[in-house]
């Protein structure tokens, strides 16, 4: 199999920013059988997969994932993930936190019993183009910061726009 495997990403320095960090950003190509965990993250991290699939499981419950699924992490949680063997994933994510992360989770349709979101492939490219603009524009200046960050945003957007409504009060104002 000539496929080619590769990781590009970005860590963050900067532990805060107004409200919202990105915390880390990229994207990868796994091998198959490539796994994280079983471990526990300080912050959110969220997956796109574009292409492949997998295995992720949180706690004691495993949940098979495939092109166009995202999964979130919460923070203080224990996950593993593992590509599978012979139709390893591709995914991009990003990692964040602040004041107004969990706020913003709460907006999606992430659910603590079922942390992954099906999308179409119309939704799914418009979501990994967002997430590339966040690693593409990353980087430590304010300019820069303050450019990822609204990027996060568009994120979230697609993402409430594209799942189902989890309440008819989706608005930041409470």
């Amino acid at each position: 199999m000539s496929q080619k495997y590769f990781k590009h990403s970005y860590y963050s320095p900067m532990l805060e920013n107004i409200g919202l960090n990105i915390y880390n950003t990229g994207y990868q190509r796994c091998i198959g059988g490539h796994s994280w965990g079983p471990g526990i993250r300080d912050y959110y991290l969220m997956h796109l997969v574009t292409s492949g699939k997998g295995i992720f499981t949180v706690n004691d419950t495993s949940f098979e994932i495939s092109e166009g699924d995202a999964f979130i992490i919460k923070p203080n949680t224990l996950v593993s993930y593992v590509a599978d063997e012979n139709d390893p994933w591709e995914y991009y994510w990003v990692g964040f936190n602040g004041a107004d992360a969990s706020r913003l989770v709460e907006l999606t349709s992430f659910e603590q019993d079922n942390p992954i979101l099906k999308f179409s492939e119309q939704e799914t490219a418009l979501i990994k183009k967002s997430l590339l603009n966040i690693y593409s524009n990353f980087g430590t200046t304010a300019e820069q910061e303050i450019m990822t960050v609204s990027r996060l945003f568009e994120v979230f957007s697609l993402i409430i726009k594209f799942s189902p409504k989890k309440r008819e009060d989706s608005s930041l104002a409470r």
